[in-house]
């Protein structure tokens, strides 16, 4: 079988007569995707190269690596199969397919137009983002699409200077004998996405979970604390994506 852009450290050849060493590559023992330049190879390269390596052989995973490689060239509507590619009965193309949905799908993306927005993911992980209006600009798509476990709030006016964007993630922490949940672009350790009690009550960007607490006004009552019950402060607007492009 042929391994595309395998990098190995030493390959050896045994036989009676002799035995071949070959030099390790710079790169190490890893799958090198093509083009090196795309911020979607990159991010697979930082987040997902466990499974990017686990695919690297031609005709294993369904040929998903031929995929990937097509989407960061491209970034057509080739991106949009990898996802689908998270229900293969392959394992490996599976995992693959999931990594590269839940990791990098900000950048692994369909795009078109030009970019008008600087966006950036959270330095505390995967799960927020934030995008303002600059000179300088990225390609990061910064959604409710590509960040599907996240709100979109922005400022009133957004599009504009000064204005600030983001994308971010439920966090319920417990309080007292129950739970309390906001958006919130860090999540400390055992924090939860959602909270369930015999009381939960919902306010525009709170929720907040206890077994013998009900609901007062303004609160209203929800079956479960989590993205659903939970928008945006009423400073900001919802939106479904803070990334801006000027369509052609």
């Amino acid at each position: 079988m042929k391994l595309r852009g395998l990098v190995m450290g030493a390959v050896v050849l045994l036989s009676s007569a002799c035995v071949l060493l070959v030099n390790p590559h710079a790169g190490g023992q890893h799958c090198a995707l093509t083009p090196a330049a795309s911020d979607c190879v990159a991010c697979l390269a930082r987040r997902c190269q466990a499974s990017v390596d686990a695919c690297c052989t031609e005709g294993t995973c369904g040929n998903i690596v031929t995929l990937v490689e097509r989407c960061a060239s491209t970034h057509d509507a080739t991106c949009g199969e990898l996802g689908k590619r998270s229900d293969s009965s392959d394992a490996a193309e599976a995992e693959l397919a999931r990594c590269a949905s839940a990791q990098c799908a900000g950048l692994c993306n369909e795009r078109s137009g030009k970019s008008a927005s600087q966006c950036a993911a959270s330095r505390s992980g995967e799960g927020a983002c934030s995008c303002q209006i600059k000179d300088s600009t990225t390609e990061l798509e910064c959604s409710e699409v590509t960040y599907p476990a996240s709100r979109c709030c922005a400022s009133p006016s957004w599009p504009g200077p000064g204005l600030a964007c983001s994308c971010s993630p439920v966090v319920c922490v417990p309080s007292g004998d129950g739970c309390f949940c906001s958006l919130n672009a860090y999540a400390t350790p055992g924090s939860q996405a959602a909270c369930h009690d015999t009381f939960c009550c919902a306010t525009e960007d709170t929720c907040r979970c206890n077994p013998t607490r009900p609901c007062a006004l303004p609160e209203v009552p929800v079956a479960t604390c989590g993205l659903d019950a939970i928008g945006c402060s009423f400073e900001m607007k919802r939106v479904t994506s803070c990334s801006v492009r000027i369509l052609p």
